[in-house]
């Protein structure tokens, strides 16, 4: 794994304390550098949680040198918006990709010292755009590689980066980002009566 870069999947709430003290009788809850925020670890996997007005899932991408980042997206023309706390801390960009899905980059020094490692890595499946081809080639300009693209019922590619898991997906199933797990995982609380914005789906094929 890049040590540089770690790749997480962050989830909208709108009350992060509520969803804060349900998931804490399951799991452990970490604060965050950053405000509205913290980090779940359940089951063996580890997420972010931000309370925001985002409908969707977010991917972030956490980095030792952000300036280098945003100019390869500078090169490729990927314009991005910034976003800072009032005090200038926990500084991001983010842009959208093809299929209409945040991405986000931010600072490896705002990340937690005491995280565990996620032992589970589900994969963050996200719609493609019309065309497969063009959000395949997109994520393959941002150092994805295709993990598999294996039969399966629909057109889907996956990519892996860093140990991340990406699941483009040309099917009304996956028609917002879902988080797709190998089997069916109890986390013991609803993610949805934690007020977590997104949906869960297990699939033999991956």
């Amino acid at each position: 794994m890049n040590i540089s870069e770690k790749y997480f999947i962050r989830i909208p709430t709108s009350n992060i304390k509520k969803a804060a003290e349900i998931a804490e009788k399951f799991g452990t809850v970490f604060n965050s550098a950053k405000k509205h925020s913290a980090w779940f670890f359940i089951q063996g996997f580890l997420f972010e949680v931000c309370e925001s007005e985002d409908q969707y899932a977010s991917i972030v991408k956490y980095v030792a040198d952000s300036q280098r980042q945003l100019n390869k997206l500078d090169d490729l023309g990927i314009f991005c918006d910034f976003t800072a706390e009032d005090d200038g801390n926990n500084f991001e960009s983010s842009f959208y990709e093809p299929g209409g899905v945040k991405a986000i980059i931010a600072e490896m020094a705002d990340l937690p010292k005491e995280l565990p490692n996620s032992s589970l890595t589900p994969e963050f499946s996200i719609p493609s755009c019309s065309t497969l081809t063009d959000s395949i080639n997109f994520w393959s300009n941002l150092d994805f590689t295709v993990n598999t693209d294996k039969a399966k019922d629909h057109p889907w590619v996956q990519f892996v980066s860093s140990n991340f898991l990406l699941g483009i997906h040309q099917h009304y199933k996956w028609s917002e980002p879902a988080i797709t797990f190998p089997t069916n995982i109890d986390f013991g609380f609803s993610f949805d009566d934690a007020g977590l914005r997104i949906k869960k789906y297990f699939s033999d094929f991956l």
